[in-house]
């Protein structure tokens, strides 16, 4: 059986001050504050899901108000205990799994829309946004033992044309995510392998943006659930 990971974030704002999140969380299904998020996924790999991605959220809170929000950059970092991340955890141009992830994906059924517990600072407003992914694997060859285990990186950029104010303390939904199974099973296009390796995904940073010309404020960041397995 296999489990699913967590988030990270790339800026395609032009907004020009930013602050680090207070509070940064990873969840699969929906935003953490709600019945409905799960911190791990359990999935057979026998092509029951293909073609019904699951739902990955990061969202964040920040000690300081932002009143000319305007956009955020994530990263996300996806780790196995393999000496080379499996084929099925390879999402980036050319490999094994390309096209199976997408970034943004649509806010239904996602957090409390603009009001409650889990808000969110993009409706209202005209977005865009996406994604890079890097697969990498390194060690030292004089040094076998010191092999830093096969891992990916998910960088996110999101951005809105007009001005939202954020207040401090709240939780938002920092973006969408969507990864499809597509890949575990044989239908046609071939397999690729290691959807039963367990991995991690580890939500490591998020940046939010104000419009050019606003204050800066800086924050420091302190996660609260930033890992999801699969």
């Amino acid at each position: 059986m296999k489990k699913l990971l967590l988030v990270s974030a790339a800026l395609l704002c032009l907004g020009a001050s930013f602050a680090q999140a207070e509070g940064v969380n990873l969840a699969w299904k929906n935003c953490i504050t709600q019945a409905t998020a799960a911190a791990d996924i359990v999935y057979l790999c026998d092509g029951s899901l293909n073609g019904t991605p699951f739902k990955l959220v990061p969202s964040f809170v920040t000690d300081t108000a932002l009143p000319q929000f305007v956009g955020m950059q994530a990263v996300i970092d996806v780790r196995s205990d393999q000496a080379n991340l499996p084929d099925w955890w390879k999402l980036g141009s050319g490999e094994c799994r390309q096209g199976n992830i997408v970034f943004p994906a649509g806010f239904i059924g996602v957090g409390t829309g603009a009001t409650g517990a889990c808000q969110n600072p993009w409706a209202g407003g005209n977005i865009g946004g996406g994604y890079q992914w890097n697969t990498e694997s390194k060690g030292d060859p004089t040094n076998p033992s010191q092999v830093i285990l096969g891992w990916g990186r998910l960088k996110l950029a999101l951005a809105r044309d007009t001005e939202v104010a954020l207040v401090a303390g709240q939780q938002y939904v920092a973006g969408v995510i969507t990864l499809d199974t597509a890949g575990d099973v044989d239908l046609g296009s071939g397999v690729c392998a290691g959807c039963l390796l367990p991995a991690c995904l580890v939500l490591n940073q998020v940046e939010l943006y104000q419009t050019v010309g606003a204050p800066a404020v800086t924050s420091t960041c302190s996660p609260r659930r930033s890992r999801v397995r699969t």
